[in-house]
Order: structure tokens, then C-alpha cells, then sequence
């Protein structure tokens, strides 16, 4: 990326991505606490996008950002397919989590002002945060073959 306006434009696309993706997983399974999950995790891809949106008009006031048709960032293939295994989903998920946050770490430190470099390590922290999260549901996935399948007391423990 040449400068910090390009930076945030392809995060800010990264962002909107990624909540298509997370939208279109919690489509897609039947387990309720699984669907919740990604909800939870677009939800967090909409606020990352506001908090950019925002840094961006702070710095580049009363400029829209110019979207690039596909962001720079590596995301998830977006091929939610009903016969795909949620294990390879969830794996997907963490790769784009991890370049999620190394994109926003090497950001963050080519950042010249202090507010920006705050927020893109912030952001860089919580993509790692997301990383954990769908670790432990890949790990779940693994363990149980039928995990996605619903079962009202499946993931409610003892």
C-alpha cells in the first residue's frame, strides 16, 4: 500500500467482506449457538468498519473513500457450500482472521500518527481475538464429526 488513504480503503472493503462471509456461514449452519457465533463475529466486522470509516473521515474530511473492487487483504473463500465440511469453513475464517491482523499490524506500524496507529493495532489485536474464537469452534468441529448438526443440549455441557 502506498499511503494511509489506500490502507484504509482496503480495510475498510476487508471489513465489509468479511461480513458478507460471516453472514453467509450464519446462513448456513443449523446450530443456533453456532449461527449466534457468526452473527457476533459480523457484528464485530461492523464495527471495525464505522471505526475506519471514521478514522477516515477524520483525516480525509469530506472525502468518501474510494472502495477498491477487492480488497488487498486476504479473505476467506467465499464458498459457503452446503456440503463443506464446517471444520474447513471455521479454517477458512482463521486464515482471514490471520492476515486480517498482520495487514493491520504492518499497517500500523508504517502509520505516521499516533490515532491511526492506535487503531489499526487495536484492530490488528481483535482480528487475533476472532483468530481464537473460531480456533476453539474449528476445534469443536474436529472433535465432533456432527457438530453443526442441531441438537438443543448438544453445546449445553453437564
Amino acid at each position: 500500500m502506498r499511503d494511509i488513504k489506500e490502507v484504509l480503503e482496503h480495510a475498510i472493503k476487508s471489513e465489509i467482506e468479511a461480513q458478507e462471509y460471516y453472514g453467509a456461514l450464519a446462513e448456513r449452519v443449523a446450530s443456533p449457538l453456532l449461527r449466534e457465533r457468526f452473527e457476533f463475529l459480523k457484528g464485530e466486522e461492523e464495527k471495525h468498519e464505522r471505526f475506519l470509516r471514521q478514522a477516515f473521515a477524520s483525516k480525509f474530511p469530506g472525502q468518501e473513500p474510494q472502495l477498491p473492487e477487492k480488497s488487498a487483504v486476504p479473505g476467506p473463500k467465499v464458498e459457503v457450500a452446503p456440503g463443506k465440511p464446517i471444520s474447513e469453513l471455521l479454517e477458512e475464517a482463521m486464515d482471514a482472521e490471520a492476515a486480517a491482523s498482520a495487514f493491520y499490524a504492518e499497517a500500523a506500524a508504517r502509520a505516521q500518527d499516533h490515532r491511526t496507529r492506535l487503531l489499526l493495532e487495536y484492530l490488528s489485536a481483535m482480528e487475533r481475538g476472532h483468530y481464537a474464537l473460531l480456533e476453539a469452534e474449528r476445534e469443536l468441529a474436529a472433535k465432533f464429526e456432527d457438530y453443526e448438526t442441531f441438537d438443543p443440549g448438544f453445546h449445553l455441557g453437564p
